[in-house]
């Protein structure tokens, strides 16, 4: 038994190594993501809610392949700020949230102002928020929303804005974090929340598992 168990440990880094250590986003397949750069599984499911306390109940309830203990993206703590160079607790190209993290570095992607606070026509048009390029990478249930069509995409983070009643919610449409109410985020259509999951999803029984797979194929090639 302790033979098997200690196969298993090995098997498992060999596959964190082999599987993980090219890209910071890795699609563990029915739905769970995950992120190398945070150590953290998201779910890829878009839960539709105007509440708060719904989104907050909902991750808490929920259960993917057995795995239970999700939760709401966390977010900066903090004062209300506003600014653009990512070191504020609302605005533009911040990283320091998870929601933030996933839409700039792990994915990618460009919000409205760059970091000096100047719009990106490139990307964006006033008329027409559908010229903006988002990239999803393995994301098939992650909203972007648009000005004139879906609204915009806002989602609930597990995190309050210090001194103020309000929840911090991040906008895939322009990439910028708020402090939203804990009713109804966003004018232009409902909220929705993305759960996630400490450390890398699937249980550790199944990435065995795939270790012993892994190792498996390397005696193979060494034969």
């Amino acid at each position: 038994m302790r033979k098997i168990l200690t196969v298993c440990a090995v098997a498992t880094m060999v596959l964190a190594i082999s599987g993980v250590a090219n890209a910071a986003l890795v699609n563990n397949g029915d739905g769970l993501i995950y992120d190398s750069d945070l150590n953290v599984t998201w779910y890829d499911y878009s839960y539709t809610t105007s509440v708060w306390a719904d989104a907050v109940n909902w991750a808490a309830s929920l259960t993917v392949n057995g795995v239970g203990g999700w939760r709401l993206p966390s977010s900066k703590q903090g004062a209300y700020q506003w600014g653009y160079d990512g070191t504020t607790t609302g605005g533009y190209n911040i990283t320091s949230s998870e929601m933030g993290h996933l839409f700039y570095t792990g994915l990618g992607n460009s919000g409205e102002f760059d970091t000096s606070g100047t719009e990106t026509p490139v990307l964006f048009d006033n008329s027409d928020i559908q010229n903006a390029i988002h990239n999803s990478g393995p994301f098939t249930n992650l909203q972007f929303g648009n000005m004139w069509g879906d609204g915009y995409a806002d989602y609930w983070s597990g995190t309050g804005a210090s001194g103020t009643n309000g929840i911090w919610a991040f906008n895939t449409t322009y990439g910028y974090q708020d402090n939203e109410d804990k009713v109804s985020p966003s004018f232009y259509g409902p909220g929705y929340a993305m759960a996630v999951h400490a450390g890398n999803v699937p249980e550790p029984a199944t990435i065995c598992l795939l270790g012993l797979g892994v190792l498996g194929l390397l005696r193979k090639r060494r034969a």
